[in-house]
Parts: C-alpha cells; structure tokens; sequence
C-alpha cells in the first residue's frame, strides 16, 4: 500500500554533464508524454494564462477610469497635467542619469 505512495509519476536523468538530474522530457512511452505534457500545461500555460488574463483586467479598468476621469475633469486639465508628469519623469530620469555616470 505505501509502495505506491513513493513511487515518482516521470522519469529522470542525468543533463548533459552528468552532474545533475532532469525529468526525461524526450520519452517514448505514454506515460512519459502524459508527464510531460501535465508538467507542461501545470506549470506554464494554466499560470501564463491567468497572469495575461488578470493584467488585462486590470489594464481595462484603468483605461475606463481614465476615460471617466476625462469627461469628469476635462480634457485640458488632465493633458496639462500629463505634461507636467511628464516634464518631471524627464528631469528625475535625466538626474538619475547625470548622478550614475558621475560616479
């Protein structure tokens, strides 16, 4: 009963120079590709996906905020206000610059 608790789904092998191990990601068998492609859709597309789609959320909620904040405001107000952010990450990059190639 406990045998199977210990027994590892996959294979691993030695890299290339023999001084660690990998699983074996160019197997034959069925049960190898199943490893592989569990491992692969796990631990690459299932969080790749959630991380795209949660940060498209939140890119769509902060350009319908914009878009509200614009016809709440006006648009002169915010555009001399993006120029003035803009002018100020200018300067504080152009310091940041300055001091790095000085020392």
């Amino acid at each position: 009963m406990f045998s199977n608790c210990f027994q590892v789904w996959g294979r691993f092998v030695p890299e290339g120079y023999l001084t660690t191990c990998t699983f074996d990601y160019l197997p034959n068998d069925f049960i190898g590709k199943a490893f592989v492609g569990t491992l692969f859709t796990f631990s690459y597309i299932l969080p790749m996906s959630l991380i795209i789609y949660f940060y498209s959320q939140i890119v769509s909620h902060v350009v319908n905020h914009e878009k509200a904040l614009r016809e709440q405001v006006g648009h002169y107000i915010l555009v001399s206000g993006i120029k003035k952010t803009f002018r100020l990450t200018r300067f504080i990059t152009f310091i940041v610059i300055i001091k790095y190639r000085i020392n």
